[in-house]
């Protein structure tokens, strides 16, 4: 399975790994898991950085990166062209690009970002931090929509959402 991290996931892993939940322990630790961190994460520690509200050397991000087998997603013109379509549910710049890299991929993004959850494909359940894989079916949609990592609440109505563990 390939999963695009947000940038706290990523956080998450390298800081304080107990904070994910435990499936999404397994998708970081399961070798033949494709973990992708896009490159505008890290334009985003590198900020924050620079502001004083992180403090992530880039030799540690880099070390992290290894350690974790996590490849780096560059932009693309594709991504940007997505993110030229996308509603402005969030207002976060560095999670709309995710958001459009996510979908230009077609990859599912590991987050407990409950902002994800303005957008159609994405849809939340009251759980712990990135618990579920979960394929929302949106009306008229014989086929699941896109996968996301999630966290946030908000039940769905029966039959919408096939949950896969």
């Amino acid at each position: 399975m390939r999963v695009l991290l947000d940038t706290v996931a990523f956080l998450f892993a390298i800081e304080d790994p107990d904070r994910l939940s435990p499936k999404a322990r397994i998708v970081m630790g399961d070798p033949a898991n494709q973990r992708d961190l896009s490159v505008i994460s890290l334009a985003e520690i590198a900020m924050n950085n620079a502001a004083g509200k992180l403090n992530l050397s880039r030799e540690d991000a880099m070390d992290a990166l290894g350690r974790l087998q996590v490849s780096i997603l560059p932009c693309a013109e594709a991504h940007v062209f997505e993110l030229m379509t996308l509603p402005v549910y969030h207002r976060d710049p560095f999670d709309r690009m995710l958001i459009a890299q996510a979908l230009a991929e077609d990859v599912p993004v590991m987050t407990c970002d409950k902002e994800f959850g303005k957008y159609k494909w994405f849809c939340q359940l009251d759980l712990a931090p990135f618990d579920l894989l979960i394929w929302l079916h949106l009306p008229g949609e014989s086929t699941p929509a896109r996968p996301v990592f999630c966290c946030n609440k908000l039940l769905p109505d029966e039959g919408r959402v096939k949950v896969l563990s």
